[in-house]
């Protein structure tokens, strides 16, 4: 079953008469969007950056990084956030959402998971970090990682006036600082 494995496999090699090579090539195609031209125009090789996605040394990350600086508007590609977007950049996004909304975390963690704040910090953790679902269901104290799931949906969704300024604050609030 094509897709099925992990590193190689997954992209059919090993195993099934591919090999490294072949897997390589196909990385590099997918790398360079040539299954997906428009991809390059969105600002995918951008995003996957950001990300953190890259294959080679730290040296070549680094010369990503400097021919990537001035293309956008707000240098996300430096310090702590280029660093990383895990559970570290998780908890540093959390402790900055408390303060910008002025919320207590041990009331944060005790109220529901309907309570906007809450869903607000989980979306922003969503939006900005490689973190699971099940990951900011625990660290939310939101139970199941599909109620943690549902709060982000509904709190994305939601254009209601204060979803959208708090949004507005948190977004603009973390852009600033960093």
């Amino acid at each position: 079953m094509a897709g099925a494995g992990k590193g190689p496999e997954a992209l059919g090699a090993g195993g099934g008469g591919g090999s490294l090579r072949g897997y390589r090539e196909k990385l590099e195609r997918f790398m360079r969007f040539e299954e997906d031209p428009a991809a390059g125009i969105r600002g995918e090789f951008e995003k996957q950056i950001k990300r953190g996605w890259y294959i080679g040394s730290e040296e070549f990350r680094e010369r990503l990084d400097s021919l990537l600086m001035g293309r956008t508007r707000n240098d996300n590609y430096r310090g702590d956030q280029r660093r990383d977007h895990g559970p570290a950049e998780a908890e540093r996004l959390w402790g900055e959402g408390l303060k910008l909304l002025g919320v207590e975390e041990s009331d944060l963690l005790n109220a529901k998971s309907t309570r906007m704040e809450k869903q607000a910090l989980a979306w922003l953790t969503k939006k900005n970090t490689s973190v699971t679902g099940k990951w900011i269901a625990e660290r939310t104290q939101m139970g199941h990682s599909s109620t943690a799931s549902l709060a982000i949906h509904r709190f994305a969704r939601d254009s209601s006036r204060i979803a959208v300024s708090i949004r507005k604050k948190l977004l603009g609030g973390l852009i600033e600082k960093h």
